[in-house]
């Protein structure tokens, strides 16, 4: 395995650094103010770090998954939701341009890399969870198009001005985009716990008319579509969640190194010391991990087992990581001042998002055994 970028794709992780450089002081303070930062969406756009595995056509970078892995990576050491906002723009790029009419992409793919507007992922329904087959949404022909009803549970990017629904039509699952600003679309935002500056919502659509060309690809390959869009942002997510854990135990070990109790470093105690070093290990294994499904992808290779163990255990890791450190800083992280508790509260939302580890060790299961466990 090669995983050596080009040389303006090196120039792009480059970028994000320093642009992670710039956002990170600012950390907490966008996630006390819990509004959606277009400042920080517009300095990544300006950068060129939205739509890094976007096809240059398409107006992105064309960069490739592991381009797009690393920026997250860099980027997450700085702040969790910024990363996810590059992740975003990134998937909405690539529906849009592979499944899109040619007015829906005239209308929604200009925007993605530009960050004039977000894009919400429409998919979850109550009571069912990963389970996203489980169709209750009902798109039924209208018309010359479409009247979508049904209620949606949590769609992350709540400001957003456009979602992608799945809805089940008399051919099948269907996605969708609509526009969140029509009628019959109600909106209710969460007040989650962590990546709040993103937002959370339920989402309701109440016979919402949408005109024909707003199915993205064809009836019936609705879940197919979705699930493969989402192959590669699972493992995006857990390369935002080594970043967030490579800060904070780099944090933790640079207070260890500075902290004298009872005259010595705490770093010279093996209770401090060794549970870093495991750690440290656990992190850089992980990082291959991820690196090697990001590069498949960019092959064109199945890498869905790569994926699902990545998705399994990373962002556990991470959130292990988190607190091992707050535990390390002691009593000053444990306070909303301080960015230790903000990455644990951040990256636990990415234990649930994206199909959790057990749907994970599934996926994993069924390729070793070729059986779906009970």
């Amino acid at each position: 395995m090669d995983f050596t970028l080009l040389p303006e794709h090196e120039e792009l992780v480059e970028v994000a650094r320093r642009v992670a450089v710039e956002l990170a002081p600012g950390y907490v303070e966008r996630d006390r103010a819990g509004s959606f930062p277009w400042e920080t969406l517009k300095l990544l756009a300006d950068s060129g770090l939205l739509g890094v595995p976007v096809p240059a056509e398409a107006g992105g970078q064309g960069a490739g998954e592991l381009a797009a892995g690393l920026v997250c990576e860099e980027l997450g050491k700085a702040d969790y939701s910024t990363a996810l906002m590059v992740i975003q723009a990134g998937t909405a790029g690539k529906m849009l341009w592979r499944l899109g009419s040619e007015r829906v992409k005239e209308q929604w793919l200009p925007r993605v890399t530009t960050g004039d507007t977000t894009f919400g992922l429409a998919l979850t329904e109550p009571g069912t969870g990963s389970d996203i087959s489980a169709l209750a949404a009902r798109a039924k022909p209208s018309g010359d198009g479409f009247s979508i009803r049904g209620e949606k549970s949590s769609m992350s990017f709540s400001e957003s001005q456009m979602a992608f629904v799945l809805a089940r039509t008399e051919n099948g699952p269907a996605l969708f985009v609509v526009p969140l600003d029509a009628p019959g679309v109600t909106v209710a935002p969460f007040d989650d716990m962590g990546s709040r500056p993103l937002g959370r919502a339920v989402v309701t659509f109440d016979d919402v008319v949408v005109p024909a060309d707003a199915m993205l690809g064809t009836p019936g390959a609705g879940v197919k579509f979705a699930l493969g869009s989402l192959a590669s942002s699972k493992v995006l997510v857990c390369c935002v969640c080594l970043g967030v854990a490579e800060a904070a135990l780099a944090e933790a070990v640079a207070w260890a190194k500075d902290r004298v109790t009872f005259g010595a470093p705490l770093a010279t105690r093996q209770g401090i010391a060794f549970p870093a070093a495991d750690l440290a290990t656990q992190l850089e294994a992980a990082r291959l991990l991820a690196q090697k499904a990001l590069w498949k992808a960019d092959r064109g290779d199945d890498f869905r087992r790569e994926a699902a163990m990545a998705k399994a255990w990373i962002p556990r890791l991470a959130s292990t990581v988190c607190h091992e450190a707050i535990l390390t800083l002691g009593h000053v992280a444990y306070s909303r001042e301080h960015p230790a508790q903000l990455r644990l509260r951040d990256v636990l939302a990415t234990e649930l998002g994206e199909g959790p580890a057990n749907t994970q060790r599934m996926i994993v299961a069924r390729d070793l055994f070729g059986v779906t466990p009970s």
